[in-house]
């Protein structure tokens, strides 16, 4: 894959969006890695989810992490013999701001520097938990459309036959297994490996292709920055501004940290996609500076992302159908920062 070896060969974490194609590409390691993870998305899928979609993938590469995963393969090679060596992909669910931050420095298994489990005290032991089926994971992120697929080595694992809170890990063994054997639960942080983040759209109705938004550089982004912003006409922002991800966390960032005001006063806002922010923290940042929160049938401004904009969702639709404006977040930010309501103009994301 064009950059991939550079960036294994560099320090720097990286990550190469990819979208769903129509036509097929022989060869091509960006469709190779998109099908993997769209392939292992919807064979173990529940069938009465059939109507999630798969609409992004990025392939994630860190060197460090896979320099680390790669000397654990080799270790339980040498402990167990070869076929206790072998990765399994794996599901994570979490809060959509721990993806990146996983992504750049890996996972923190649970007692390491006082790390606590989010939702329970670790039914089958105190370690990370990943299930081959994605519906499992998607049960821990209630309302969210993102899913950690990693490459994890279960090495000599041991099967749970009852709850055993917060166990360390059994003597002699490398992981734990649920009853159920539908969870998997490891305790190396370098026995796990990030590779794909997987964007999904639930209750999403029938497949649509969508037009890949135009890249950002000539191979990928990298967790340094993204550069070669494009320029502003007539004061409008460009699509690679708006969706900017250094710039939007930076902003972001700094709307968190602005006293409360009235800066969004008259709004009645609207969420659709995924921000710097869960939607629960979009929707009190906005209250904070003077803004209400909209219903599904009356709202006077729409704040979404570019993908849900590219996919015509039913909200897309709907607010397009009112006349009611539809921006980027960084709308919000900008208003907030400036204490003035910007031109909602310059932050609209068509083209």
């Amino acid at each position: 894959m064009e950059g991939e070896k550079e960036a294994l060969e560099g320090k720097e974490v990286k990550y190469f969006d990819m979208y769903p194609e129509r036509s097929y590409k022989e060869g091509s390691a960006a469709q190779t890695h998109f099908r993997l993870a769209e392939s292992q998305f919807y064979r173990l899928l529940n069938t009465g989810m059939t109507k999630t979609n798969l609409v992004k993938v990025e392939y994630v590469l860190n060197p460090d992490l896979v320099h680390h995963f790669r000397e654990c393969r080799e270790s339980l090679k040498k402990k167990h013999g070869e076929e206790f060596s072998y990765p399994v992909l794996a599901f994570h669910g979490t809060m959509e701001t721990n993806i990146k931050p996983i992504c750049e420095t890996g996972f923190k298994i649970p007692g390491d520097n006082g790390h606590a489990h989010r939702t329970d005290t670790g039914w089958y032991g105190k370690g990370v938990y990943f299930s081959e089926y994605p519906a499992y994971s998607m049960g821990y992120i209630q309302g969210a459309t993102q899913l950690l697929l990693c490459q994890v080595l279960p090495g000599k694992a041991y099967q749970c036959t009852k709850l055993i809170h917060g166990h360390s890990l059994m003597k002699s063994y490398d992981s734990h297994v649920s009853p159920c054997k539908k969870e998997l639960v490891i305790f190396n942080k370098y026995h796990i490996l990030p590779q794909y983040i997987v964007h999904y759209q639930p209750n999403a109705g029938e497949f649509k292709y969508t037009s890949p938004p135009k890249p950002k550089s000539a191979a990928c982004n990298t967790a340094e920055g993204k550069k070669g912003k494009g320029k502003k006409k007539g004061g409008k922002l460009t699509i690679d501004e708006l969706t900017d991800t250094e710039m939007l966390k930076t902003k972001h960032d700094q709307a968190i940290a602005m006293p409360t005001s009235s800066t969004l006063d008259g709004y009645s806002i609207q969420f659709t996609g995924t921000f710097q922010n869960t939607q629960a923290g979009m929707t009190a940042l906005v209250k904070s500076h003077g803004a209400t929160i909209g219903t599904k049938a009356v709202f006077s401004l729409l704040i979404a992302s570019k993908l849900e904009f590219d996919l015509s969702t039913n909200k897309i639709l709907q607010a397009k159908k009112k006349g009611v404006s539809i921006v980027g977040e960084m709308y919000l930010y900008d208003c907030i920062i400036n204490h003035k309501k910007q031109n909602e103009d310059h932050y609209r994301l068509d083209d």
